[in-house]
């Protein structure tokens, strides 16, 4: 994050979500001055972002990073279901 921090994330219902604030899909999750719906849609914007990455990278298209659609989606699961959702997630994709 810069040194604005997640705070410029805060945007007006008509602009397009914009998760480049934030390092990690949790972030979007537990930043506190987001009400639930634009977390929703930041999330799901940087869920299409992973997944035409994920395309691209299909595609022979090398990229700086690997895509990591399944950390959004995850993400999304705990912004509808709670943490334990987290946890379970986490503990999954260490075995």
């Amino acid at each position: 994050m810069d040194a604005m921090g997640p705070a410029q994330a805060v945007l007006p219902e008509t602009c397009p979500p914009d998760h480049s604030p934030f390092s990690h899909p949790r972030e979007v999750v537990e930043y506190p001055e987001l009400p639930e719906d634009q977390k929703r849609r930041i999330l799901l914007d940087w869920l299409q972002d992973e997944l035409a990455l994920l395309v691209a990278d299909n595609e022979g298209m090398v990229g700086n990073r690997s895509p990591r659609p399944d950390l959004v989606l995850a993400a999304l699961l705990v912004l509808s279901t709670g943490q334990e959702a987290w946890q379970r997630y986490t503990r999954s994709a260490r075995s």
